[in-house]
């Protein structure tokens, strides 16, 4: 389309945009070509623009450019973002640098929006004159077709996801050929020797008990891991071999866990009970069926060797990892990487400016919430090793300083001024959240897990939340501690209880100093606003910028994020209770349901307000149980198609959440240095933004398969 500048300026807007999330206002008349309405654009009227984004809830219009910049000024040039629909304004009069929304406006001419723009779009905003018969009215015109900017994102799914199956289709088929081939040599084995093959085994009814380290298990505590096995219908108990299962695999990531059902170890337990009259010790068998058979001699003095009858091969001593839990760790330290390499400009990908859940506000409540469920598998085990007590809180106390301190250093990058480094952070909330939830668990955590009385139902549908029960009144004081605190502490300059960012929140009725109400209170009390956050996502759009600091991992929030731990702890504990794969997925997902519903009745199913928000900056309560409602949904479906279907490795995601540790710091450290970042020109397309944000996630992903490769995992 042609443009020109005509002698004389009448009152045609004209919006191109050009660059990701921006959009240029040029004030040019199109040519006369392109009618769009009998009624001519206003011809010398001064009209003022203001403009209102959709993602600045409750907020007043605000003037673009300064008083003196009226559409028709020849030359101005106004950067809006485009990121969110936007609603605009034109009035008469200028001279109010803001206008409240929801106010009676004498001076309005007329509105237009919320109109969407796209990347490389021009659109055209006609003021067209009013008369008698004619009120006034604004046109909103889409001049040039945008570019769509999820064609990239698209394409790069598609190419991925074919990867990925492709790959894992390959993994499928080489080890169906290893299988096959190991079954042909056997049985051609078998004929030339003429040894008829083994009998088929008998049915197994295995009931297993598991543990993990904090987080996931250590090797030192691999052998101490036993399954109780039924035999058609006789029980049996074979001795293991310690060093055995030590060195059946590599070491493991204090970030993993075992399942206490299926993919358990499958190690047997000798029981030893004294011959009758005398002192020494033989192995006893459960079940009278079973017969030992002893010598009719006379005793030689060696002990009588039992034999059982049917013989049965001696078990191969395997384990299996439950992958689902690394799977999803594995998914969340990916999408934490991508999202902080830029996530392609895309602004679902991004965090919420302040109420609101988006991809990026998903990553870090699904890491506490995962290795909460690792917490109880840990306690058990060490518990059933007679690990003393006080050794175990020592390793919880010495892993606690460790994530602090590591989160303390990495805050230190690029800012090494002790006057100025920031205190709270991410991996002093992990530190944080699993000293209390661990020390919680050794507490008061029952390791007694046998079933209750068949009679008594109830009992046996309440049994995971029991064996807990002391530590979750515990967690529910925190809690309370919070909302007493969030509603009711008074705060200098704002209103108590409020929830809000401040700035140009509510039309601006209220300070950028209350930004986050009691919670940035108090954290500027403690912390003052030199050792906290000082570039909240809400001065963007609340405070243009020029906001004060506020802390997302502040104090008061941590209070909240002990029940996001300990919803995943009760996961976990869930696990060992109930062996069963079914009776696992069916309590986890009536978990998120329950979670779900009281979420979404705390914010009353908005994404904006409600009686507590669902929103990320506050930490809130709705918040936590939403996020544990959709980490219950995608545990329960990574479950059923990796560890029970085996439709899925869980490959590129799986290897990792072997790794997280590493990843995150290593990612942290490499953030702006080849060959993970680099700048080509003014990277001004979602399709440039996007290759780069996924060439630095890839060779995370690569680099953490090679660690797997290599049996190297980093432990704290």
């Amino acid at each position: 389309m042609r443009l020109y500048s005509p002698r004389r300026w009448d009152n045609c807007l004209l919006i191109t945009t050009t660059r990701v999330n921006q959009s240029h206002l040029w004030n040019l008349k199109l040519s006369e070509q392109h009618e769009l309405d009998r009624r001519p654009c206003v011809a010398n009227q001064k009209l003022w623009l203001y403009s209102l984004s959709s993602n600045c809830h409750t907020c007043p219009y605000e003037r673009v450019g300064s008083e003196n910049d009226t559409v028709a000024t020849a030359g101005n040039v106004h950067i809006i973002n485009t990121k969110y629909s936007n609603s605009y304004r034109l009035r008469t009069n200028g001279r109010d640098t803001t206008i409240d929304y929801d106010r009676s406006d004498t001076d309005r001419y007329c509105d237009v929006g919320p109109v969407s723009m796209g990347e490389f779009g021009i659109y055209e905003i006609q003021a067209l004159q009013k008369s008698e018969m004619v009120p006034a009215e604004c046109k909103f015109t889409e001049i040039r077709t945008p570019v769509n900017i999820y064609y990239p994102f698209l394409i790069a799914f598609l190419v991925y996801l074919a990867i990925i199956i492709l790959f894992n289709l390959y993994k499928f088929l080489f080890n169906r050929h290893d299988v096959s081939s190991s079954t042909t040599s056997s049985a051609s084995t078998s004929s030339t020797t003429n040894v008829p093959p083994p009998p088929p085994p008998p049915h197994i009814e295995e009931q297993y008990i598991s543990s993990s380290h904090p987080g996931g298990p250590t090797v030192s505590g691999l052998a101490n891991l036993t399954k109780r096995t039924s035999i058609s219908g006789s029980q049996i108990s074979i001795a293991s071999n310690r060093s055995s299962v030590v060195s059946a695999h590599p070491p493991i990531s204090e970030y993993s866990s075992y399942s206490s059902g299926e993919a358990a170890y499958k190690v047997r337990q000798i029981q030893m009970d004294p011959a009758p009259g005398s002192s020494k010790m033989e192995p006893r068998l459960s079940n009278p069926n079973i017969q030992i058979r002893r010598p009719s001699g006379p005793v030689t003095g060696a002990p009588p060797q039992p034999s059982v009858t049917p013989a049965e091969p001696r078990p191969q001593l395997q384990r299996q990892r439950l992958q689902s839990l690394d799977t999803f760790r594995g998914i969340c330290i990916v999408i934490m990487i991508f999202v902080n390499d830029g996530g392609g400009g895309y602004y679902f990908l991004e965090h919420a400016t302040w109420d609101g859940l988006y991809v990026a506000d998903l990553v870090f409540p699904w890491f506490l919430w995962i290795m909460g469920v690792c917490i109880p598998m840990s306690i058990k085990s060490a518990r059933k090793r007679d690990t003393p007590r006080l050794k175990i809180f020592t390793k919880i106390l010495i892993r606690s300083l460790k994530l602090i301190s590591i989160g303390i250093i990495l805050a230190s990058f690029g800012q090494n001024d002790l006057d100025k480094i920031r205190l709270p952070g991410v991996l002093q909330r992990f530190g944080i959240c699993y000293f209390v939830c661990s020390t919680l668990c050794l507490l008061y955590m029952n390791v007694n897990f046998s079933k209750p009385a068949a009679q008594n139902k109830f009992k046996a549908a309440v049994q995971d939340v029991e064996i807990i029960w002391i530590g979750w009144v515990v967690i529910l004081l925190f809690v309370m501690v919070h909302c007493l605190l969030t509603f009711f502490l008074t705060v200098p300059g704002c209103p108590t209880g409020y929830l809000g960012p401040g700035g140009l929140h509510e039309n601006g009725a209220w300070s950028t100093l209350c930004i986050g109400g009691a919670s940035g209170y108090i954290d500027r009390q403690i912390f003052t606003d030199k050792h906290i956050y000082g570039w909240p996502t809400a001065n963007e759009f609340y405070a243009e910028g020029r906001g004060k600091a506020y802390d997302p991992e502040g104090l008061l929030g941590t209070l909240n994020s002990f029940l996001q731990v300990w919803l995943g702890v009760q996961t976990g504990v869930t696990m060992l209770v109930y062996p069963k794969a079914t009776s696992r997925i069916k309590r986890w997902l009536s978990w998120a349901t329950v979670l779900g519903a009281a979420g979404a009745l705390l914010c009353q199913g908005k994404e904006y307000g409600g009686w507590i928000p669902v929103n990320k900056n506050l930490w809130s309560l709705s918040f936590v149980l939403v996020t544990c409602s959709f980490a219950l949904i995608l545990l329960s479906f990574l479950y059923f198609i990796i560890d029970m279907k085996k439709w899925w490795s869980g490959t590129p995601f799986y290897e990792p959440g072997m790794n997280s540790i590493l990843l995150y710091v290593g990612h942290s450290i490499g953030s702006s240095c080849l060959p993970f970042h680099w700048k080509v020109g003014r990277m001004e397309t979602h399709a440039i933004k996007l290759f780069e944000s996924l060439w630095g996630t890839t060779l995370w992903v690569l680099v953490a398969i090679r660690c797997h490769i290599k049996k190297f995992y980093w432990v704290l």
